[in-house]
């Protein structure tokens, strides 16, 4: 199942600050991952692109061709298994090197990020993670 998501940038308003990473808002395991995150969010985007799962200078990315992006997964639909280096997006485990079909769409420069490794700041664009699925093997 598809289901397709975008960040919306975060309220500076205290009551937003648990969804916006604020106190309690991420687990430390969350905050010490290799993933870029963002705050949850219901809006629809419905781009795809295909890319390997990639880390790169401790940036969780997606290598197209010559090209890598860093991917930001909200923060409520991931986890980081820093053990089996899995990506656990919507209960789905993606492994460093799987080829991955990406719904969402690109994210311009103004997202507000509520982690981001410092090796994703010179990834070639950024992806806004909104569904995944593994291809099937040819």
């Amino acid at each position: 199942m598809w289901t397709s998501k975008v960040a919306l940038p975060c309220l500076l308003l205290p009551a937003a600050l648990g969804a916006c990473g604020g106190p309690g808002g991420l687990t430390e395991e969350l905050k010490a991952s290799p993933l870029s995150l963002t705050a949850p969010s219901d809006a629809d985007m419905e781009a795809l692109t295909t890319g390997v799962l990639t880390q790169r200078d401790g940036c969780i990315g997606a290598q197209v061709g010559s090209a890598f992006h860093e991917l930001v997964w909200h923060s409520d639909d991931v986890e980081w298994q820093s053990d089996s280096q899995q990506v656990v997006f919507q209960g789905q485990a993606l492994t460093l090197g799987d080829t991955v079909w990406f719904g969402g769409g690109t994210a311009g420069r103004g997202l507000d990020h509520l982690t981001r490794p410092e090796g994703c700041e010179d990834a070639d664009g950024s992806w806004l993670v909104g569904s995944v699925e593994v291809p099937p093997q040819q």
